[in-house]
């Protein structure tokens, strides 16, 4: 099942509508932010999130027809989203148990119909170095928002 959350997220009054409407399964209003995670894992002692895309990606599934995608999607923010209440959820959860650095292992984007069995085709990975801190999350997706 797809976890259901609803986090707290201090948005600027001027947020553009496409911005709000163009993320799917995502929903802002009075402060919170309310979306649907696909599924969140553990493996080897690290929290991972992931996501199935079924889009069709003409230009083929390497990381750059991948990277239009996700970026002409606006799935960067819809990541940024996700990671930002999962992080929360877990430190929440799991209070001083829970330290980022060692328990997060990042993101994962799966094309469906680009993955081929044994290959990295059609997978998008974003490691948690490239996301940064909980607040940096918040700072860059903020930022997107604009």
């Amino acid at each position: 099942h797809e976890m259901e959350f609803y986090s707290s997220f201090a948005i600027p009054d001027s947020v553009p509508a496409f911005a709000q409407e163009d993320v799917e399964q995502i929903s802002v209003a009075d402060g919170f932010i309310r979306g649907f995670v696909d599924l969140i894992f553990q493996w080897k002692g690290r929290f991972y999130l992931a996501d199935w895309k079924s889009n069709i990606l003409e230009a083929g599934y390497d990381r750059d027809s991948m990277e239009i995608s996700m970026t002409h999607s606006r799935y960067h923010l819809q990541y940024s989203l996700y990671a930002m209440a999962t992080l929360r959820w877990l430190k929440q959860a799991l209070g001083s148990r829970f330290d980022p650095e060692k328990h997060f292992g990042g993101i994962f984007y799966f094309y469906l119909r680009g993955m081929d069995a044994g290959g990295q085709r059609g997978i998008y990975y974003v490691p948690p170095e490239e996301l940064g801190t909980l607040e940096r999350i918040e700072e860059k997706t903020r930022e997107m928002l604009m």
